[in-house]
């Protein structure tokens, strides 16, 4: 997976994360996606991109320990 600042799509003065799932990912955007929305804590993600292995997360403005609830609900959905 690779994760990279991408412009706000809107023109907001803020960036999102992108997520870029690749073929050596244990599970497909959309499963991800899915897999985070189904957590607890509810994680939503931007997934209109997900067939091309594109999830975008906003995170305006997350404190540390919402960084870290990221973190576990992410390495939670890809099974690490």
């Amino acid at each position: 997976m690779t994760v990279t600042a991408a412009p706000d799509p809107t023109g907001l003065p803020f960036e999102r994360v992108r997520l870029q799932l690749g073929h050596e990912a244990p599970l497909g955007a959309r499963a991800l996606a899915e897999r985070l929305r189904a957590g607890t804590p509810p994680v939503w993600v931007i997934d209109q991109h997900a067939d091309r292995g594109e999830l975008l997360l906003e995170l305006v403005p997350l404190r540390d320990p919402e960084i870290d609830t990221l973190a576990r609900a992410l390495r939670a959905a890809l099974g690490g």
